[in-house]
């Protein structure tokens, strides 16, 4: 996907004239719309990323190892959940850790898994 003339000359226009308005701002308005900016222009720029056969064969043999590693019983954010969806939290984690390893995440999304039989409540 390229960016298309259109919106570079959207970003170009809003640019000029964001520098134009900062002066009259106080220092961590410019900062606030630098960064609106920045993230309208960085979204227009990101290039979809394709999932081949390879990929998902990759998250399903990753989910198969969560699972076999999981705790029998977990919480997420503290709450106790059925041993039945330990598969859909261990698919969910494959699928995270594979999107982040082709760089299609922008920030990491993390599961606060837990192990309800360990009162310090560490991680698992």
């Amino acid at each position: 996907m390229k960016i298309k003339l259109s919106q570079r000359n959207d970003v170009e226009i809003e640019l000029r004239d964001a520098v134009i308005e900062m002066e009259k701002l106080p220092r961590e308005y410019k900062v606030k719309l630098l960064m609106e900016i920045y993230d309208k222009a960085l979204a227009l720029a990101i290039e979809p990323v394709s999932i081949t056969y390879r990929d998902v064969q990759e998250i399903k043999s990753s989910a198969i190892r969560n699972i076999v590693e999981m705790p029998g019983k977990i919480a997420i954010g503290g709450k106790d959940l059925p041993n039945n969806d330990n598969k859909h939290v261990a698919m969910i984690n494959a699928t995270i850790g594979a999107l982040n390893r082709l760089e299609a995440l922008r920030k990491l999304p993390v599961i606060d898994i837990t192990d309800p039989n360990i009162d310090s409540g560490d991680e698992w």
